[in-house]
């Protein structure tokens, strides 16, 4: 799920006072991005699954009185059933002037909410005064590794909104029913523990 993949693309240098000497490897990417790339990846909203793209880096030249020769972008796809990591990577390929250069397939977290410990984990929360909701994100956590070697795991947390933004935030009031359901939880398996 948090494949990072980069796209070398090569121009001609040339000085900055004659860049129709040379062929901007920096802009040759972008559009090469803009009318390529980013369509690929259907609008995605928050209440959508999507296979989603971001172009988190790009990297050009060594001066800026210099038209690029090189450039590279860093890509971080988030994929879901609807655009598989292997079709993302297959039309990648096939695109002009990208050269996929590194993949990381990581797997996606995939616990059946009926899932035994999903259960007991929903019923310690309303025990605790909360109904927790069991939701699919784009988001990628490190529970998918779980996942991957069939041990059922959950993301489970406090109230939370906007990772990774300025407004980042935990609302206070929510961690006493988080602390509550979670010791409910772990009371619980102590009283029926069960090998996963």
């Amino acid at each position: 799920m948090l494949p990072e993949q980069i796209s070398p693309a090569e121009g001609r240098s040339a000085h900055a006072s004659a860049p129709w000497k040379g062929e901007n490897a920096a802009e040759k990417l972008m559009h090469t991005y803009m009318e390529d790339v980013r369509p690929m990846f259907a609008d995605a909203s928050s209440d959508t699954w999507k296979t989603t793209v971001n172009l988190g880096r790009m990297d050009s030249g060594d001066a800026v009185n210099k038209v690029p020769r090189e450039a590279e972008m860093k890509l971080d796809i988030r994929w879901s059933e609807d655009l598989p990591a292997e079709e993302v990577k297959g039309k990648l390929e096939e695109t002009r002037g990208i050269t996929v250069s590194s993949w990381f397939n990581d797997p996606m977290l995939d616990t059946d909410a009926d899932n035994r410990y999903v259960q007991l984990l929903k019923e310690s929360c309303r025990r605790s005064g909360f109904e927790p909701e069991v939701t699919r994100k784009n988001a990628a956590s490190d529970m998918r590794h779980f996942s991957a070697a069939g041990i059922p795991a959950a993301v489970f947390g406090p109230e939370a909104y906007d990772p990774h933004e300025p407004s980042e935030h935990v609302v206070l009031d929510s961690m006493e029913d988080y602390i509550s359901g979670l010791r409910r939880f772990i009371e619980a398996l102590e009283r029926a523990p069960d090998p996963v």
